[in-house]
């Protein structure tokens, strides 16, 4: 299990914290697709595209914006790494 990491995304919005395997050979802005809609699922799809459109992904110790083009590989998420999308 050495190309994947785990991860904990807090999503303020659902009051929830979901723990994810991540592969470290895809981009960071896939993560965000996976829980935005994970979101759309867990909010019966009440919670509209337009909502969740301007969410980002930060680093929940040190408040970093991540750049969703970068592999995540190649950034500081590492296995343990906090992630909040608000």
């Amino acid at each position: 299990m050495n190309n994947k990491i785990l991860i904990t995304i807090d999503v303020p919005l659902l009051d929830s914290s979901f723990d994810v395997f991540v592969p470290i050979n895809r981009k960071i802005g896939t993560i965000k697709k996976f829980c935005l809609e994970q979101i759309k699922d867990l909010s019966g799809r009440s919670v509209n595209d337009e909502e969740l459109s301007g969410m980002r992904l930060y680093d929940k110790e040190n408040c970093n914006i991540y750049d969703l083009d970068v592999y995540i590989k190649n950034s500081e998420i590492k296995n343990g790494t906090n992630l909040i999308l608000i």
